[in-house]
């Protein structure tokens, strides 16, 4: 759903940079480790533009699926990790800016 803080901005930006990308030969469809920096790169500056901030951590989650640790700048991928989880829709608009807003105040 949209406007619920679950990366659906970051999957329209992973897939489109992805789709834009391929079309025109600039990475391989067997997205390779440098192919996928390329996508991540242009992913994170969509994202930037759309919240006026982005973390870094949706964008990569949509490329490369899993679980991942954020400490400051660094996104490191946890590899075989996997976690039981449940989302359920509460109906509540969320603002992404706003809520990235508000953890890089709580993290300064």
């Amino acid at each position: 759903p949209i406007s619920r803080g679950l990366g659906s901005s970051a999957s329209f930006c992973v897939a489109t940079t992805t789709a834009v990308l391929l079309k025109f030969g600039k990475i391989s469809n067997k997205l390779t480790g440098l192919d996928k920096k390329l996508v991540n790169e242009v992913a994170f500056d969509m994202e930037t533009l759309i919240h006026g901030r982005a973390s870094g951590v949706d964008n990569t989650i949509c490329l490369n699926g899993g679980t991942l640790s954020k400490v400051g700048n660094s996104l490191d991928l946890l590899p075989g990790t996997r976690l039981p989880l449940l989302i359920i829709d509460t109906l509540v608009p969320r603002n992404t800016s706003e809520q990235v807003a508000r953890v890089n105040d709580r993290l300064t």
